[in-house]
């Protein structure tokens, strides 16, 4: 970074929203402020549309010099450790409550935190300051929130980052001004905050509910795997069952919710499904998959349950936080409490995405519901041709060629059966 410009912060005396960028461009060096570039377009187009011009914004960055080659880990590391003291003082002297931190580097000076994507949209605390393990001494600072989106850059990068952006800056300028609605979670009952008769009452509250959602925790990436937690959500309540210590007669209400014709909602539903089967549980009312839903509406975008919640919800993210400094969380019995609040809550995200999106798709122009029933029946051919022992890969519904592929699967898997029927093999 020696004999580098310098582009100094900007600082608004009426400020509403403060703005960390990762570094400046070369654009930024040339005009001598942050964001002042034609890649920063789109953030002044999103900041105007929600009432902030550029006199309402500061402007400041993680690293205040542009580098000409591509800088090591370490080299970032050594920049943002030196860069702390002097990104420290513009926090101080800025107004606004909350930075809108745009990139991995600009989340990392402020939270240590490296993944922007496996953060992004949630309002984070400023815990520490990259390559120090001092925390934020002044008061005023400590209690700001962070809300971190991809940068920037990313979006003219990869187009498929705008709609996250998008969502993000205005929720950050909802934080700011105040408007952002607290985040509720149902009221959520587990093996571990009740006896077995609090559990059947929950158990039989929940069933009475017109739509569910489950959801259940392995302990592995198969199906097979043995079962942690069983979780089922309705609106207003989310019970979730520890399996290995359930009595036979809390099994049996499970069970019994599960089977019954209620429609239910499932993330990434095959994988349950064969859950259930693996425990000798016939899944019935399955009407909904919030995978194949979002596969309609943005066929591009992730179908991750996260990464879903985080563009079209304000929820924290629940899923990072519980993975965070955990190698495999869901196989420890240390983290047993922890899981069952994490499937809980998976389960009601389930059933929260499936009531939005089923009116997102009666909106679209382009068959949404027709797509959707057509994806589901696609879905369960797949589950029977497993049944069959013919393995269909179905995570790949997004866009006509994932399309294609599944359907070309599904006929080659009937033309295998067909042989075997006639005894040519």
């Amino acid at each position: 970074l020696t004999g580098q410009t310098v582009v100094q912060p900007t600082r608004r005396p009426n400020a509403r929203l403060q703005v960390l960028v990762e570094g400046p461009t070369q654009q930024d060096v040339a005009y001598g402020s942050f964001a002042a570039g034609t890649g920063s377009r789109l953030l002044w187009d999103l900041l105007r549309r929600e009432g902030l011009a550029p006199t309402d914004v500061d402007v400041t960055s993680a690293l205040l010099c542009r580098t000409k080659r591509r800088i090591s880990k370490k080299d970032l590391k050594t920049a943002l450790r030196c860069c702390a003291p002097r990104l420290e003082r513009d926090l101080a002297e800025s107004v606004p409550s909350v930075v809108l931190a745009l990139g991995a580097r600009a989340l990392q000076a402020l939270t240590g935190k490296a993944q922007i994507t496996v953060w992004m949209g949630s309002p984070l605390p400023i815990t520490t300051w990259k390559g120090t393990k001092r925390k934020p001494g002044n008061a005023a600072i400590a209690a700001r929130r962070v809300l971190p989106t991809v940068s920037t850059n990313a979006c003219w990068a990869d187009p498929f980052s705008k709609p996250y952006f998008s969502a993000h800056v205005k929720r950050a300028v909802r934080l700011a001004a105040g408007t952002l609605p607290e985040w509720r979670w149902p009221r959520i009952v587990t093996s571990f905050d009740t006896d077995e008769a609090g559990l059947l009452a929950a158990l039989d509250e929940v069933a009475q509910a017109p739509y569910l959602a489950t959801d259940t925790e392995t302990a592995g990436l198969h199906y097979y795997d043995e079962l942690k937690d069983v979780a089922i959500s309705s609106e207003t309540l989310s019970v979730c069952v520890q399996w290995l210590t359930a009595s036979d007669t809390v099994k049996a209400r499970v069970k019994a919710i599960l089977e019954n014709s209620t429609p239910k909602a499932l993330q990434n539903g095959m994988f349950d499904y064969f859950v259930f089967r693996a425990n000798r549980i016939a899944l019935g009312g399955f009407v909904w998959d919030t995978a194949l839903g979002s596969a309609v509406i943005s066929p591009r975008l992730p179908k991750k349950l996260g990464h879903q919640m985080c563009l079209y919800s304000d929820a924290p993210r629940f899923k990072s936080d519980f993975k965070a400094g955990n190698k495999n969380p869901w196989k420890s019995e240390k983290k047993a409490r922890e899981r069952a609040d994490y499937c809980a809550k998976d389960a009601y995200s389930t059933l929260w995405l499936a009531l939005r999106v089923q009116p997102a798709l009666l909106a679209k122009t382009n068959r949404g519901i027709e797509q959707f029933d057509d994806l589901m029946a696609e879905l369960k051919i797949a589950i029977k041709m497993r049944d069959y022992g013919v393995d269909i890969d179905t995570t790949r519904h997004a866009g006509i060629t994932g399309r294609l592929e599944l359907t070309l699967a599904i006929v080659a898997a009937l033309l295998q059966l067909k042989v075997h029927e006639v005894g040519f093999v």
